[in-house]
């Protein structure tokens, strides 16, 4: 039986935990990881490579969406994630949601924006002679830049929508997931890890016990609801 405890969230702590349900140690419990080497690195990197492959699993984590707001530019509909106002972290942008208002009047006059597909978006809004005026499409172009259409005529408007983080990563002691209650299943993760690494089947197979069963949860807590489609008529 493997016992971790509830608090334990920490980077360091979740090394010294996985080290000492692994028995892979004797003695204290490391007091930092800023310059481990030989098996207390591998434990570190363990833990590191856990978390990021959680998050990696799917794209659309809800716990990994955020939130931009900028204030247009007349005459250019095109933005990257910079000029979006996000400083750091960016993935991807979340194409279900994209919304446009008047700056002067606030989110009650707030509309979304329709997704299209670039080639359709090319087509209306970047071909041909165009009319600036208020924004009612949105689209991804080539660079990962931003695309509305029609390019706003003036700087009177505010586009707000969400983006996808990329993967946390750690690095410090005291840095701890995005989602703190996730940290047993970092913990499965590199004792999995430690069992693969030290042909230990018996650690494996406890790991690989739990893994599935915190992931259904994980996931039906944090994944977008699948719809089914209506009938055929």
């Amino acid at each position: 039986f493997i016992y971790i405890p509830q608090l334990c969230r920490e980077v360091l702590q979740l090394v010294n935990i996985v080290r000492q349900e692994c028995s892979a140690t004797s003695g204290t419990d490391l007091v930092t990881v800023a310059s481990v080497t030989g098996e207390s690195l591998r434990f570190k990197n363990w833990v590191i490579r856990a978390w990021e492959e959680i998050q990696e699993l799917h794209s659309d984590w809800r716990w990994m969406r955020a939130e931009y707001s900028f204030t247009t530019t007349a005459d250019d509909g095109s933005y990257t994630s910079t000029q979006a106002g996000i400083s750091s972290r960016f993935g991807y942008w979340d194409r279900t949601y994209c919304t446009v208002y008047l700056t002067a009047t606030g989110v009650s006059d707030q509309t979304e924006l329709g997704w299209l597909e670039y080639d359709e978006f090319r087509a209306e809004y970047l071909t041909g002679s165009q009319t600036s005026s208020r924004p009612r499409h949105f689209t991804i172009g080539d660079s990962n830049e931003l695309l509305i259409g029609p390019e706003p005529e003036s700087t009177s408007y505010t586009v707000l929508g969400h983006y996808f983080k990329s993967p946390q990563t750690f690095s410090a002691d005291a840095d701890t997931p995005e989602l703190p209650e996730q940290h047993k299943l970092i913990a499965w993760y590199a004792i999995n890890e430690y069992g693969g690494y030290n042909v230990a089947p018996e650690v494996m197979g406890r790991a690989q016990n739990k893994i599935p069963r915190m992931l259904a949860t994980l996931r039906a807590k944090y994944l977008p609801t699948i719809e089914m489609a209506g009938p055929l008529t």
